[in-house]
């Protein structure tokens, strides 16, 4: 009953919409601003689109609120106890749980948010104070947000250890691999059941990645080579049946990496190359393990560009006309879709997307093609794409601001983001300043 409800309030706003314009395929909506805020940011969205996580933020008195944005709008999620200063670094793939970090006077302090508990300190490692505990990366979390990896660190980075935390267990320290005294978690599987990272000597000489799950706990990755030895896992895919992360040479200073594939069958798999560099490195792997993503160059100093592996092998994506090098920052679940960032000293970044009919493309073109008015915005942050393909979100600078957006296909029927971004494309039409300009924002 629940879901006819909310069906036929979206089909009647829809209908609204429709009675006066036809949408956009894909309707660009602003992302509104948290009240008594001055600039928003968003860095993660949900698997099917319909929640939008980030955070917002103001100059005077400096301030910055972790920010989950619906239908209904934002709403500001808080802080914990003693700080102003915090800021969303992860969403779960259902949209129920935001984690992230606060900056207090004795260091950083992980937290994780859900509707039922709100704010939650989730403490912190018997590591010599002051130290720090966080989330730096976005595969922290599982798809349920009930299983969560980060690292704390001592404030003079002599210590540092990985940890893993859930609702039995809370705060876990995963440990160290033989001949280490450092651990930094990489990732999770989307299912909880495995965490992957590195573990490295005080002097940082070499590096080992490891598999932590609850029967076997920490195990080592292995390498994939004698000349390939150091290496770091960077996610994992569903189930945690494959694992992919970049293996470097013996001496890490000056180091040549190359992306590789785990599975237990295999052990570590080399990814190659694309034709025409000489380096790669593998940041995202989709569900099922079949399709990786990352970047290759043609070694150090030089520019990059964004790459995908598959059955067939490495390919290079290629780069933006008029910019120089692009950087991944998100791919579907099922691999046919990447989004990224492409940028160059002289000018500013651009927003791309890239799926195997279409090739890169320039996100804020193909936006403008399907009805947008994106005049007065620049796409100079690297986006996200939900896991089912169909949603992407990021951050925009528009009006001399920071400001985050959102943009669903408009046939996607999961939730009223369609709907209330329609209506509030025809009112911004409808209320266009002299010039062409847009007054205020959706």
């Amino acid at each position: 009953m629940r879901a006819l409800r909310e069906g036929l309030a979206c089909a009647a706003l829809l209908l609204v919409g429709v009675s006066a314009l036809a949408a956009p395929a894909i309707v660009f909506r602003p992302l509104d601003l948290l009240a008594g805020t001055d600039a928003c940011f968003a860095n993660a969205v949900s698997s099917d689109g319909r929640v939008v996580a980030g955070w917002c933020e103001t100059n005077q008195p400096a301030m910055s609120e972790p920010v989950r944005w619906d239908a209904r709008g934002p709403q500001g999620l808080g802080f914990l106890a003693g700080s102003t200063d915090c800021s969303a670094a992860a969403l779960s793939g259902d949209g129920a749980v935001v984690v992230g970090n606060c900056n207090l006077a004795s260091g950083t302090a992980a937290f994780r948010w859900d509707a039922a508990g709100g704010m939650q300190d989730l403490g912190s490692l018997p590591l010599a104070d002051p130290k720090s505990c966080y989330f730096d990366r976005p595969n922290v979390i599982s798809f349920d947000g009930s299983v969560l990896v980060g690292d704390c660190v001592t404030m003079d980075q002599t210590a540092a250890e990985a940890f893993r935390w859930d609702a039995a267990g809370g705060m876990q320290g995963l440990g160290f691999l033989a001949d280490t005294t450092l651990s930094f978690a990489t990732g999770v599987s989307s299912d909880g059941t495995l965490a992957v990272g590195v573990s490295e000597p005080s002097d940082l000489s070499s590096r080992q990645g490891f598999l932590w799950d609850p029967d076997r706990e920490l195990q080592s990755l292995g390498s994939l080579s004698d000349s390939f030895p150091n290496c770091s896992p960077t996610g994992a895919s569903h189930d945690g049946s494959f694992v992919t992360g970049i293996c470097y040479s013996a001496a890490l200073t000056n180091a040549v990496a190359v992306a590789f594939r785990w599975d237990a069958a295999n052990g570590v798999q080399s990814l190659g190359v694309p034709t025409g560099q000489s380096e790669s490195s593998a940041f995202y792997i989709s569900e099922d393990g079949a399709v990786v993503a990352g970047e290759a160059d043609a070694g150090a100093n030089t520019s990059q560009v964004p790459f995908r592996w598959d059955a067939a092998g490495i390919a290079s994506l290629g780069v933006l006309p008029g910019l120089d090098s692009c950087e991944v920052t998100s791919l579907s679940a099922d691999g046919s879709q990447l989004a990224g960032l492409c940028f160059e000293q002289s000018v500013s970044p651009a927003a791309f997307v890239w799926d195997a009919q279409n090739g890169m493309r320039d996100l804020r073109a193909v936006l403008a093609g399907t009805g947008n008015d994106l005049s007065a915005w620049l796409l100079s942050f690297g986006p996200v794409v939900s896991s089912d393909g169909r949603t992407f979100a990021g951050t925009g600078f528009h009006d001399g601001r920071d400001q985050a957006w959102v943009a669903p296909e408009a046939s996607d029927s999961g939730g009223c983001w369609v709907a209330l971004a329609s209506l509030a494309w025809l009112a911004r039409r409808d209320r266009r300043a002299p010039g062409g300009t847009t007054e205020g924002s959706a």
